[in-house]
């Protein structure tokens, strides 16, 4: 967990960095080709992740391989991972990437809930996570009984649980460790 939050970190980094300069479209295009090469060619990335070799051979290397078709900003960004010694999370960069810009700026949420809503409500935890996260969102809502009330949103790979199995279940574990069992023995 701890690479996937400083991936978020590089990553938001880098694309408030290259947003007036080249713009988020083109910087998302950069790193989908970059997967595309690493993908295509595994050596590459385990050569700039390898310690036998020094940054400038690195640095050297990023510059050949990623000349046409790359940006500058790419390449300088690269050459900071290996410098920092940070390229070992160049993987979870290009996964967040992928899920939090490559969608335009809309990120998707759903909203699960065990009855159906209104929407007014629904337009009211649209407006409430917009502010909460900075993000514009797009909204779907799917009916799932199991959580027994309360309501519970999907962000990528976050949750967001206020349903009532879920206050159930952390109650029943706070009796366990109290010594008492779930059906109140």
């Amino acid at each position: 967990m701890k690479e996937a939050l400083i991936a978020k970190r590089y990553a938001d980094a880098f694309m408030a960095w290259v947003k007036p300069t080249m713009g988020r479209d083109a910087a998302v295009a950069d790193f989908k080709n970059l997967s595309r090469v690493i993908f295509d060619n595994p050596d590459f990335f385990e050569f700039l992740a390898h310690p036998g070799f020094t940054a400038a051979e690195k640095d050297s290397m990023v510059d050949r391989a990623l000349e046409t078709g790359f940006s500058g900003e790419l390449r300088l960004f690269l050459k900071l991972l290996v410098a920092k010694r940070r390229i070992d999370i160049l993987p979870w960069i290009l996964d967040y990437v992928r899920e939090n810009y490559a969608h335009g700026a809309a990120v998707t949420a759903v909203l699960k809930s065990s009855y159906p809503l209104d929407l007014d409500i629904m337009a009211d935890v649209k407006t409430k996570l917009e502010k909460k996260f900075h993000k514009t969102f797009t909204m779907y809502t799917e009916l799932d009984p199991n959580l027994k009330g309360g309501h519970q949103i999907m962000i990528g790979h976050t949750m967001i649980d206020g349903s009532i199995r879920r206050r159930l279940t952390d109650l029943r574990e706070k009796l366990k460790t109290c010594g008492v069992d779930a059906d109140g023995n």
